[in-house]
């Protein structure tokens, strides 16, 4: 490793397996991949001799650069750790730059990290619902149980926050059993009562569904549920097909002989060969909600849509598709004779009480304007924005705490003396405690104003709506004041103001392009 450095730069190390590595100022960026990627492959390449036997081990690097990501060593420091965490959730061996969208996500999650062992274990966890509606008549012949978590601090958390860390900290076979648990529990008692029940289907890890204890407690769970299989069905991805092919291969037929169904989620992402679907038997194709989102306007994916499901039709499997939100998706899924829809146009994600008010009727029907939940009562007039206006945020108060954090891009689409409504990606809180603040430029002047979360909204594409109210002094609001009224007059003339980092492109697009460049290019 010293001999990759070389003379320019120095390797030290802090502490139990982490490193630091100084590469001089005068290095160019792209050298510094160059560099990250020969220590990846001299350590996977090279293996620790000891008593005789070879040790393989891996390595992630977070990298800093100077003064971008700091201009003193303990903020460099901090955010390459930051980066390191990122690259090891990305997976074994890889090299991630630290960037300020990292911040805000990592703060958060080293939070729910230490508190979710003990939301497992004090049942603090809650299921939502998401119906499946066949598409022929709009009945409800299924249900989605989706985990959620209304964390004191970051309110309602959902899976995409809870999985990873749950498998990072090896909660995930504890997390998975109270799942099957909650929804064989939720099972008996509609049939105690004499409901009519559907079929709820679970997400299981790679990991869980080859362990040797999940078909034995699947089966226990039916049993002292008093449930027949046919009501839970099992929901795995094609990664977890290529975990271990023998044992997926005999846990489904274990599962398959409780009656109880396998379906194949996030269809045509993974890197499994078609042959495993005719070699398993599986019963259900879910298909990847990206493949819906422009199914109707984007000739490829419409093209991939109709393969899979005319696939699935000749191997006797049924069809899924997931995230359908649009009347001209489903008019599309209904023309491929897709079996089952699943998504916002009929119903999101909801508790237990709506699900069963909504299988009294039995059949939902399409919501066909797509609603909006954000206040509309204000106090201050506000600014409404043809074109969505790029600026940044950061947390700077936790719990009366003063914090440091980077900045993260935030889509600001209105703005008033009151407060503002803007877009992410990011999952945050309606919680009082927590503070902002709001870098928005306005015809060339920088603001930066202090505000909390007062409303959200979720958006099933993972994109979130959120409402700001202001916490500045009579005497910021007045200098604002002038400067909307001005934007305001200009905005009338013409929507493209200049000197406002304004965004002319599809805004959702925009900041899934944005998390897919962060993904890549860190």
């Amino acid at each position: 490793m010293v001999g990759i450095i070389s003379n320019q730069g120095f390797i030290a190390r802090i502490g139990g397996d982490e490193f630091a590595v100084i590469l001089n100022n005068i290095i160019e960026k792209e050298q510094i991949y160059t560099f990250s990627e020969k220590m990846i492959t001299k350590v996977k390449e090279e293996p620790f001799i000891v008593d005789d036997y070879e040790l393989f081990v891996t390595v992630s690097l977070g990298i800093s650069v100077f003064p971008q990501h700091g201009e003193d060593c303990k903020t460099l420091m901090k955010n390459s750790d930051i980066a390191v965490n990122h690259a090891k959730d990305m997976g074994k061996s890889k090299a991630e730059e630290y960037n300020s969208i990292m911040d805000i996500y990592s703060y958060k999650r080293l939070s729910l990290e230490n508190d979710l062992r003990k939301a497992i274990n004090e049942n603090k966890l809650e299921l939502h619902y998401q119906p499946k509606v066949k598409v022929s008549t709009g009945e409800i012949i299924g249900a989605e149980a989706l985990i959620r978590w209304n964390h004191p601090d970051w309110g309602m958390i959902t899976p995409a926050d809870i999985i990873p860390i749950a498998e990072e900290t090896g909660l995930i076979h504890s997390l998975s059993n109270w799942v099957a648990r909650k929804v064989c529990l939720v099972l008996n008692s509609w049939q105690n009562e004499g409901l009519n029940l559907i079929p709820i289907s679970i997400n299981i890890s790679a990991d869980r569904f080859i362990s040797a204890d999940f078909v034995p407690n699947i089966t226990r769970l039916l049993e002292d549920n008093k449930l027949d299989g046919k009501w839970l069905e099992i929901e795995i991805t094609e990664t977890s097909i290529l975990a271990n092919q023998s044992l997926v291969e005999k846990t489904i037929n274990e599962l398959n002989y409780l009656n109880v169904r396998v379906s194949l989620d996030d269809f045509g992402t993974g890197y499994s060969s078609l042959s495993y679907l005719t070699r398993y038997k599986i019963h259900v194709l879910k298909i990847d909600k990206s493949f819906i989102q422009d199914v109707s306007v984007n000739s490829s994916n419409s093209t991939v849509v109709k393969s899979i499901i005319q696939l699935a039709h000749g191997l006797g499997l049924s069809v899924v598709a997931e995230g359908v939100e649009t009347p001209e998706q489903l008019q599309f899924l209904k023309q491929q004779e897709c079996d089952e829809i699943q998504g916002y146009i009929f119903s999101k994600p909801v508790p237990v009480s709506d699900l069963l008010k909504m299988l009294r009727n039995r059949v939902l029907k399409p919501n066909v304007e797509k609603q909006s939940f954000y206040e509309n009562k204000r106090n201050y007039f506000r600014v409404e924005l043809y074109f969505p206006m790029s600026s940044q945020m950061t947390i700077i108060k936790f719990k009366d705490k003063e914090i440091q954090l980077g900045r993260t891009e935030i889509l600001v689409e209105d703005i008033g003396l009151g407060g503002l409504r803007f877009l992410s990606h990011l999952l945050l809180s309606v919680n009082h405690d927590i503070i902002y603040e709001f870098e928005v430029e306005i015809l060339g002047e920088v603001f930066n104003l202090k505000g909390r979360i007062v409303w959200k909204e979720e958006n099933e594409e993972g994109i979130f709506r959120y409402g700001v109210e202001f916490l500045i002094s009579e005497s910021e609001r007045e200098v604002l004041a002038k400067i909307l009224n001005n934007l305001s007059l200009q905005i009338r003339k013409n929507p493209l103001v200049p000197n406002c980092r304004l965004v002319q492109s599809n805004k959702y697009s925009y900041i899934k392009n944005q998390i897919k460049n962060n993904n890549t290019t860190s």
